[in-house]
């Protein structure tokens, strides 16, 4: 165990009337786009991204981009830095 440094993504969401158009990827999209930018600082120093799954469906949801569990943490998953592309480039499409 050891402190790294990651972005943290909270309360992402989509109103379920709204479920199935894509709109989840673009939402988890935008916070990688931000971090990636090679102006940012973030790009230098980030290994990953990490979230707080609220059920089994949004895990299934963020499992789909290759979000993995945390040891001893289910519910918590994390991406690491270098898979953003696959994320990003699913969100232009």
């Amino acid at each position: 165990r050891r402190a790294l440094p990651v972005a943290v993504l909270a309360w992402l969401g989509v109103d379920q009337r709204h479920h199935r158009k894509g709109l989840g990827t673009r939402l988890l999209a935008e916070p990688s786009l931000i971090a990636t930018q090679p102006v940012r600082p973030l790009r230098s120093w980030l290994v990953a991204v990490v979230l707080d799954c609220v059920d089994e469906a949004a895990k299934a949801f963020y499992q789909r981009w290759d979000f993995r569990e945390m040891p001893d943490r289910p519910m918590r998953l994390f991406l690491p830095f270098a898979s953003l592309a696959k994320l990003m480039s699913a969100a232009r499409d």
